[in-house]
């Protein structure tokens, strides 16, 4: 009937004219695109920008911070649901992006100084 990808988990038909996308596609997608290879490991670049979005959104509101980490949370938890990555790299590159962050954040002052709203007066102008 077909040969069964186990890293893909769906068939493939043997005949070349299959009308699913193209046997050679799929095959290609179930021997490279996915992981599960247990040498095939790097941080995850989703979840890189994610945790240091993340970590900038720390200074806002917290209904605002909770939106960006809940969107970003899904992105990344896509990683792993369609074996783009092991758990562990969605890990690293969180931790990496967020720590990115943190440095640039040291460097520039983000987030160490008041904000200023535009037409809203401070307690010591008025």
């Amino acid at each position: 009937m077909g040969k069964e990808y186990p890293s893909a988990k769906f068939y493939v038909g043997e005949d070349p004219g299959s009308p699913i996308l193209g046997t050679n596609v799929l095959r290609e997608l179930a021997e490279h695109v996915f992981s599960g290879k247990r040498l095939d490991a790097f941080p995850s670049g989703h979840a890189l920008h994610v945790g240091a979005l993340g970590s900038a959104a720390t200074v806002l509101a917290p209904a605002k911070r909770n939106l960006v980490w809940t969107v970003g949370a899904g992105l990344v938890a896509t990683r792993i649901i369609l074996l783009a990555h092991w758990a562990s790299d969605v890990v690293a590159g969180l931790a990496i992006g967020a720590l990115t962050e943190r440095l640039l954040r040291f460097w520039t002052g983000y987030g160490s100084r008041p904000r200023k709203r535009p037409g809203v007066l401070s307690a010591d102008q008025g």
